[in-house]
């Protein structure tokens, strides 16, 4: 499944990226230090997406995407800006009214490295 298709436009206002970076780190007595990376993909991704203004209808195939795949099956999405779909997982997301029958929705997603097809 794909996240783009349960999505209103999403332009790169909409989002802030961070990423984490996993490395260990061993340190010597004399003030030397060996840091390598922790595995292969040691740099992972996250997005937090606000968007707006969403109908309740939206709401609720977004929210149903999300509870679906449990915060723990992959998705593939393209982020605004990229070029390349990627694998991600949901576990937070929350929507506040904001008028009648109207919804801002705010939702962080995780870079996905799992070697499960998304579904």
């Amino acid at each position: 499944m794909n996240l783009s298709s349960y999505l209103p436009e999403i332009t790169e206002n909409n989002i802030s990226k961070d990423r984490t970076i996993s490395l260990y780190e061993t340190n010597f007595g004399d003030g030397y230090a060996q840091v390598g990376p922790a595995g292969i993909n040691h740099i992972r991704n996250t997005y937090i997406v606000t968007i707006p203004s969403m109908t309740r209808a939206q709401r609720n195939t977004l929210s149903d995407f999300f509870i679906n795949r449990g915060g723990y099956n992959n998705f593939a999405w393209v982020p605004a800006g990229d070029i390349t779909s990627r694998l991600w997982k949901c576990e937070d997301w929350k929507f506040q009214i904001i008028a009648p029958e109207w919804f801002q929705c705010t939702f962080t997603i995780i870079e996905s490295f799992d070697l499960g097809e998304d579904i």
